[in-house]
């Protein structure tokens, strides 16, 4: 799924997303959160919002994961793998 795509989903709802998580994304804190793998996800959080710069996920570890819950993936940097947050993507359906 492209960037933009997946930012018109967000606007309407928290969507469920796969990312790869490695090793340092157990004592992260703040700031950027990276992994050099995108191809074999391995953990599911909530992507909840966006800013010109960042994904902001919600992490299933607790509040003192992170800021608060949330983690801060950077969107499109060369230099920093989005962690293959758009690779699978779970959206709700209303029946």
């Amino acid at each position: 799924m492209d960037t933009n795509s997946l930012k018109t989903l967000l606007l309407s709802q928290p969507l469920s997303v796969s990312v790869y998580a490695d090793s340092k994304w157990q004592s992260y804190t703040s700031g950027d959160l990276f992994s050099s793998s995108t191809t074999s996800n391995n953990h599911a959080v909530l992507l909840v919002g966006f800013t010109s710069d960042y994904w902001i996920i919600r992490n299933s570890w607790g509040t003192n994961w992170g800021v608060s819950g949330d983690g801060f993936i950077p969107i499109d940097k060369s230099d920093k793998p989005d962690s293959g947050i758009k690779k699978t993507v779970w959206t709700a359906t209303p029946a």
